[in-house]
């Protein structure tokens, strides 16, 4: 009496099975072909003037959350980096930037060099330079030079104890998390219009 496959080998035939019967990926389209065709499918079903009336609304609140946001953006960008890194390069405050725009955006595509605009703006306006050029030195390019935030360091964070364990000082990666809730909320409160 023969037995009959093990469990791996019956794993690996389900698996084998399921590829060979499933149907073929459409191809991909590229957005602007989908943008056309979902634009024109929703004037066909709702009308032209809906739609555009829907999209002028839409950006309008749009327009009006980046007014109330915008001037938040860049003290909350260098703040964030600080609470990281004591020195920071422009590629940090780059990379927070578009972190910023891609939340507040939902995956839009944003104009091109409003990430670098923002960056160059908390560099400029809340941070000051802390690479120094050594004379006789080569001067150091853009992406060597570092920064630090133009306001008092924050107070050392602390982890409370557990199990008996002394409080510990927070690491970096706990000090992002927590400055990245900060970033949301302030996003958030800036959002919100006053009362």
């Amino acid at each position: 009496m023969r037995a009959g496959p093990g469990e791996k080998a019956r794993h690996g035939l389900g698996w084998q099975a399921a590829q060979d019967t499933r149907p073929e990926k459409k191809t991909p389209r590229p957005l602007e072909q989908l943008l056309v065709r979902w634009r024109s499918s929703a004037h066909v079903k709702f009308g032209k003037q809906m739609i555009d009336g829907l999209l002028h609304c839409c950006r309008a609140v749009g327009a009006a959350i980046r007014a109330r946001v915008d001037p938040h953006v860049d003290t909350v960008l260098s703040a964030v980096v600080f609470t990281v890194r004591r020195n920071f390069a422009r590629r940090h405050v780059l990379a927070e930037a578009r972190r910023h725009l891609l939340e507040t955006l939902r995956g839009q595509e944003f104009t091109r060099g409003l990430d670098d605009y923002i960056a160059g703006r908390a560099l400029a306006d809340h941070t000051r330079q802390s690479t120094v050029p050594q004379p006789g030195r080569p001067t150091p390019t853009a992406d060597q030079l570092f920064y630090t935030a133009d306001f008092a360091a924050p107070d050392r964070w602390w982890i409370a104890g557990t199990d008996r364990k002394p409080p510990r000082e927070s690491s970096r990666y706990e000090r992002a998390r927590v400055a990245s809730l900060v970033v949301r909320n302030a996003i958030r409160a800036a959002r919100t219009p006053p009362t």
